[in-house]
């Protein structure tokens, strides 16, 4: 594709999801611990082919609406998890979170994936800043923008999925 994917970040790839994804994409999202600190609902396998197949097919980080990009095995091209990334209207920053299958984690692929996917959205997209939110409860993801080498900048009492909560945010500028 003429967009830069896929991207090779060391023992995992960025690519666009496929067909073929379904049943790896239905395990981790319909794992609770894995949704805890997620706003995405379980979705029926129809539903979650028709949007493998709708991001499979969009632009890879379309202006002002949310997007995921595979996370797969270099070795094998299997997927174990995703990035979602939201560019913002007038294209100056994006928004960046990552969801990993259990069994993908503590080896150093998320952070390797946020680090190509921050380099894509600085290089090719162009945006001056992305960043990343994260629940203060949610330590793994906290330690995870962390090595990324994202900055923390602030923490704020929010609101999500209805319940209070403190949210911290970690950014990155060019």
């Amino acid at each position: 594709m003429t967009d830069g994917f896929p991207l090779e970040a060391g023992a995992v790839r960025l690519r666009r999801f496929r067909a073929g994804d379904l049943a790896a994409f239905q395990a981790y999202r319909r794992d609770e611990e894995t949704g805890r600190f997620q706003s995405w609902e379980r979705m029926s396998d129809e539903r979650a082919a028709r949007f493998i197949a709708a991001v499979a097919e969009g632009a890879a980080a379309p202006a002002g609406q949310w997007n995921q990009i595979a996370i797969a095995r270099a070795s094998n091209d299997a997927l174990i998890g995703d990035v979602g990334v939201c560019v913002s209207i007038d294209e100056t920053e994006a928004e960046i979170g990552v969801t990993l299958a259990p069994a993908a984690r503590g080896a150093g692929h998320g952070a390797a994936a946020i680090a190509a996917m921050i380099g894509w959205l600085f290089d090719y997209r162009g945006v001056g800043r992305v960043y990343g939110i994260t629940d203060i409860l949610n330590t793994p993801s906290a330690r995870l923008m962390e090595r990324a080498g994202i900055s923390f900048i602030r923490q704020e009492d929010a609101v999500f999925n209805g319940a209070p909560c403190v949210e911290a945010t970690y950014e990155e500028c060019r």
